[in-house]
This record gives C-alpha cells, sequence and structure tokens, in this order.
C-alpha cells in the first residue's frame, strides 16, 4: 500500500509506466521500460480505456502487454531485481489486459486469434497456454476471483432482434468446468471488473450513453449500486489493499 503504479502519456508517447511514492507524492520511471525492447504499450484511448497493469499479490512483479516489432507479447517486470522479461505470444494477433493469479503462477488475457477474441491462461513454470473461451463473442477485461478458481470478464452481446446493437455483460468462468454464467442485464457497455478482496463485489465501469460511471455488483445478491456521476467519465477503478 506504499506504491502506485500507472501508465501516462504526460510526456508525449510512448506510454510510459511509472511508480509513485504515495508518502512524498514523488514518480520515477520505471527502468527498462523503454528504448529498443518495447516500441509502444497499448492504453487504449479517453473513450475506452481499460486496465493494462497488474501487480503480483507479494508486490514484486508487475505485469503488462506491449508491442515490439508488430508482435504483442506479455512483459513482467522483476521491481527487486529490476529486471524484464519478454514472454513471447506466437499466433496471437493481440494480447492484452493480463492479470496475474492470486498465487502468482499464472496469467489471464484476452488474446485474438482470427480476428476473435477469447480469455486464455497462460501457465508461468511450464509456458503453456490454454484456451478458456471459446465463442464468437469479443472476450476481453479478465480478472480472477481471490480463491484463483474463476474468472471474471467483459463479453459483447449482441441483440438478437437487432444483429447490429450490442452490448456489454459482466461473466463468471469457472476454472474447472469452463462454464460460463453471466453476472447481470443492464443497459449499456459492462467493463473492466475488479474483484474485492473478499470475492463478494466487483467493481466494473458502467458506460451508456456516452457517460462512464463506476458502479459496483454484489455478486450474492445480483444487485448494482451505482457509485459515481461523473462529468468527463470514470475509468479503471480498484478496490485499495
Amino acid at each position: 500500500g506504499k506504491s502506485m503504479f500507472f501508465a501516462t502519456t504526460r510526456t508525449g508517447h510512448p506510454v510510459v509506466i511509472t511508480e509513485m511514492d504515495l508518502r512524498t507524492g514523488k514518480s520515477r520511471r520505471l527502468a527498462h521500460l523503454g528504448g529498443t525492447r518495447i516500441e509502444n504499450i497499448p492504453m487504449g484511448h479517453f473513450a475506452n480505456l481499460s486496465r493494462i497493469l497488474s501487480l503480483s499479490s507479494d508486490g514484486r512483479r508487475l505485469l503488462f502487454s506491449a508491442t515490439k516489432n508488430h508482435e504483442d507479447a506479455l512483459y513482467v517486470f522483476d521491481r527487486k531485481d529490476n529486471r524484464l522479461e519478454r514472454l513471447a505470444m506466437p499466433g496471437f494477433m493481440s494480447v492484452s489486459q493480463s492479470q496475474f493469479s492470486p498465487d502468482g503462477e499464472k496469467i489471464v488475457f484476452s488474446g485474438m486469434k482470427d480476428s476473435i477474441s477469447d480469455i486464455y491462461l497462460y501457465d508461468i513454470q511450464t509456458r503453456e497456454v490454454s484456451r478458456l473461451t471459446q465463442d464468437p463473442e469479443d472476450d476481453q477485461m479478465p480478472v480472477f476471483t481471490p480463491e484463483g478458481d474463476a474468472v471474471i470478464y467483459s463479453s459483447e452481446v449482441t441483440d438478437p432482434l437487432n444483429r447490429r446493437k450490442t452490448s456489454r455483460r459482466l461473466y463468471r468462468l469457472d476454472l474447472k468446468t469452463l462454464s460460463p454464467e453471466r453476472l447481470e442485464n443492464l443497459e449499456g457497455e459492462s467493463r473492466d471488473p475488479i474483484v474485492s478482496k473478499d470475492g463478494s463485489k466487483v467493481l466494473f465501469i458502467l458506460e451508456t450513453d456516452g457517460f462512464s460511471e463506476i458502479c459496483e455488483l454484489d455478486l450474492k445478491s445480483r444487485a448494482v449500486v451505482q457509485l459515481t456521476r461523473s462529468v468527463g467519465g470514470s475509468f479503471t477503478p480498484a478496490y485499495d489493499s
């Protein structure tokens, strides 16, 4: 709880990952994240920002996806050793929105193959990649539950009465059965879920009529409460530690 990590374009492109000391307010650019090893860290745009950084539960490793020579890969920055490791992802058109599992042994991410985005799991020890969802919908923004036995993500849903009309809903995927369960049926676009430490609630962004607000979903009652009322919009919420 002493540091915060964020991506910024305040000095222009490429995107810079920064560590801020919350006690002093001072920030520093993390070493070895620029130059020739990384050309770009995709961050989205103002109307559609998504979470791109993940910190391991022990606070030692920082995870994100980046591009080099038009190829996406996962990158892990070891804060103790000040070392950056590239995890190649051959066969993917894009790799994004990665997150460490609670035990730090696996990574869940959104990957695109054949122009279809699904949720994938990467085993850090074996370097094996397994596909968790197999559907034509656009699956993105996966996060683990605290127990590590399920993933919550955002998926595109097509209106059966109007194939041109789509929305995004939150789903929970059991990692043993790989059975998806829809968590809410709101109007609009539900994005960027993040699960509370006790696993009972989910913060997420709900975009309706051009406005993006932070909402909270109770996983037991399925009740949703809107927490913000913004002028410009709210994005990528997170619970404190």
